[in-house]
């Protein structure tokens, strides 16, 4: 059997804070399941939260989070940073509640989403259309 990681463990955490917060289970996000509330954003908070938190590949966050191609994890990626530059209420309402559940009382953290967001969103606003 594989030995955890310190990776691992955070996107264990991430998955799980992210199903509580979506009121989901781990088990969706990690399934084929295509229903955009109950697994589809789920899993792309998930992409979003692991690539800010963890310094793992694209690739490896796929396969960790739900077995999943690069590909598909950079499109979640761009689709949740469009969502939050376009303020989608429902979107944001998933994200802040996910984000107050992997960030509370460890200032680190917050720093460390607020400086990943502003990554991602100068990486992919050329390919984002805000409407």
């Amino acid at each position: 059997m594989k030995k955890l990681t310190e990776h691992d463990v955070v996107i264990n955490e991430i998955i799980h804070s992210v199903a509580l917060s979506c009121n989901t289970t781990a088990d969706y996000i990690q399934s084929d399941c295509r229903k955009r509330y109950l697994a589809s954003y789920p899993r792309m908070l998930c992409f979003l939260f692991a690539k800010v938190y963890t310094k793992r590949k694209v690739s490896e966050i796929g396969y960790l989070v739900s077995g999943k191609d690069h590909t598909t994890v950079i499109h979640g990626i761009k689709t949740m940073v469009s969502m939050l530059v376009n303020e989608d209420m429902a979107v944001m309402e998933m994200f802040n509640s996910c984000r107050i559940r992997l960030t509370v009382g460890n200032t680190a953290r917050i720093i460390q989403l607020q400086n990943g967001l502003e990554l991602l969103k100068r990486k992919y606003y050329g390919t984002i259309k805000k409407t």
